[in-house]
C-alpha cells in the first residue's frame, strides 16, 4: 500500500472477478462483477482508478471440483512511465 499511497497516478489496475459453477450463470456473472467492483472501490479510496474488466463464472478449475478457487478476484497492477510523463507536464 505504501507505493499506492505515494504514486497512485502511475498505477494501472485491471480487475477480474470470478464465481463458482453453482447457481445460475447470470447470477454468478453478476456476483463476480460485484466482487470485482468491491475491490475497485478499495483502490478508488486510495486514489487509484481501477478498471473492472469482466466478471466470470465457471472457470477451468471447476473440472477439478475446486470451487473455493473460483470464488476470487484477480488483480493485475502495473506502474506506467507514460502516466509519470503526463503527470510531469
Amino acid at each position: 500500500m505504501h507505493e499506492i499511497n505515494h504514486h497512485p497516478n502511475n498505477l494501472e489496475v485491471r480487475i477480474i472477478g470470478y464465481a463458482d459453477q453453482y447457481g445460475k450463470p447470470g447470477y454468478n456473472t453478476a456476483l463476480s462483477m460485484r466482487r470485482a467492483g468491491s475491490v475497485a472501490s478499495f483502490f478508488k479510496d486510495y486514489g487509484v482508478e481501477a478498471v473492472v474488466e469482466k466478471g466470470s463464472c465457471c472457470s477451468l478449475s471447476n473440472a477439478h471440483g475446486k470451487t473455493d478457487q473460483d470464488r476470487r478476484v484477480e488483480i493485475y497492477a502495473s506502474w506506467t512511465d507514460s502516466k509519470v510523463a503526463q503527470a510531469q507536464e
